[in-house]
């Protein structure tokens, strides 16, 4: 498997993790991760989320993803701080 490969399937993990487990906003219960894509640089990646439920809850879902970016960001800068 080729690094963007495996970079993408950590970042999944990691983003599937935090948005299950650690973000308490509940716009994101009904959100799943589904795929991630890395480039090949590894400077940018496109996160594909499912929502399920109505017409209503989906249109207010699709922000929270990028609400909850900066806690992931956060999560990260105190990780590699306790290294």
């Amino acid at each position: 498997m080729r690094r963007p490969e495996r970079v993408a399937e950590l970042l999944r993990e990691e983003i599937s993790e935090i948005v299950g487990y650690e973000l308490e906003d509940p716009r994101v219960l009904a959100v799943t991760v589904t795929d991630v894509r890395v480039s090949e640089n590894l400077r940018d990646a496109s996160v594909y989320v499912l929502v399920e439920g109505s017409q209503a809850g989906r249109l207010l879902a699709q922000p929270a993803p990028h609400a909850g970016a900066s806690l992931h960001t956060r999560h990260r800068r105190r990780e590699r701080r306790a290294r």
